[in-house]
Parts: C-alpha cells; sequence; structure tokens
C-alpha cells in the first residue's frame, strides 16, 4: 500500500497528470483507500496529500468532488490524526474555491469538522486552512445566511481572535 501510495502522490502532484488520473477513476480508488486502517500512517499521509493534490486541479473539482473526493475529505477530517486533518481541510479549502460547490459543502454538512476544529484546536496549520476554507465559502452572498445559521459564526469569531494574521 506504500509504494502504490507513494506513486500515486508523485503522479498527482503535476497537474498535467490531473486528466489520467482522474479520467481513469484512480481518485475512486484513492478516496477508497482512505478508510483503509490496515496499512501504514505514512501511506494514508500519501493518500491523504495525493487527494489534496487533486483538488486543486480548477477543470476538475467537481468531477473530484462527485467520485468520492468530497466523501474522503470529510472521512479524513473525522481520524484523530493531526495530519490527515490537515490535508482533509487543505482538500475542502480548494473544493471551496468552485461556486458551483460552495453550496454542496454547506448542504451536506462537510463544513462541520471544519467547525469543530476552529473551536477546538490550536495547530497554526490547521487553523489556516480553516480559515482560507470558510473565507472561500462565505464569498458567495447566496450562501452567508446559511452559514449563519450552521455554526460559522462561532468559528469566524474564534479564528478572528487568534495571533497569526493569515488565520485572522
Amino acid at each position: 500500500q506504500y509504494n502504490a501510495g507513494l506513486g500515486f502522490h508523485k503522479l498527482s502532484s503535476r497537474s498535467a497528470n490531473h486528466d489520467f488520473l482522474i479520467l481513469k477513476f484512480v481518485l475512486q480508488s484513492l478516496a477508497a483507500s482512505v478508510n483503509n486502517t490496515d496499512g501504514s500512517m505514512q501511506a494514508r499521509y500519501l493518500v491523504g496529500a495525493s487527494l489534496r493534490d487533486l483538488s486543486a486541479n480548477v477543470q476538475h473539482k467537481e468531477l473530484f468532488a462527485r467520485e468520492g473526493g468530497l466523501e474522503a475529505a470529510v472521512s479524513l477530517c473525522s481520524s484523530d490524526d493531526l495530519k490527515l486533518q490537515i490535508f482533509a481541510v487543505g482538500i475542502l479549502k480548494h473544493l471551496s474555491l468552485s461556486s458551483q460547490l460552495k453550496f454542496k459543502l454547506v448542504d451536506t454538512g462537510s463544513l462541520q469538522s471544519v467547525f469543530e476544529f476552529a473551536k477546538s484546536l490550536d495547530d497554526t496549520t490547521l487553523l489556516r486552512e480553516c480559515a482560507s476554507t470558510l473565507a472561500n465559502v462565505a464569498e458567495c452572498k447566496e450562501i452567508q445566511l446559511a452559514l449563519v445559521e450552521i455554526g460559522a459564526l462561532t468559528s469566524f469569531s474564534i479564528l478572528a481572535e487568534k495571533t497569526d494574521t493569515h488565520i485572522r
């Protein structure tokens, strides 16, 4: 599993390979392997990094979400491992740049972990990812009221109190 994860990570770090990787359903394989706890943590890190890299592709965000990438990110958020949580929120951050996916992130409850991380964790890297994700989603005026209704205001307040300027 480690070598396969390493190979996928090396391929996914180059956007020129994204068409091949996504269109040949490697994404589904990666997304399915997120919950495989039989392998090493290093292998899980490589899967998380690969999914994060693939989610950054502007042309394939909707396909990424539809083919299991969004569910994989939500699943990674439930991990107790900080590094996997950072990869997960990084995926959500990339997806939150898509106008169409902003609504899906809110409607499916995919942001709940982001709210919880903002309230309870103090890792600068993770909080930067959380702040960026929430800011991206909040750019959409049609969704701002829904964000308030699902609890984003508390998270924004907590993030605004942090000393790191990239979080505030």
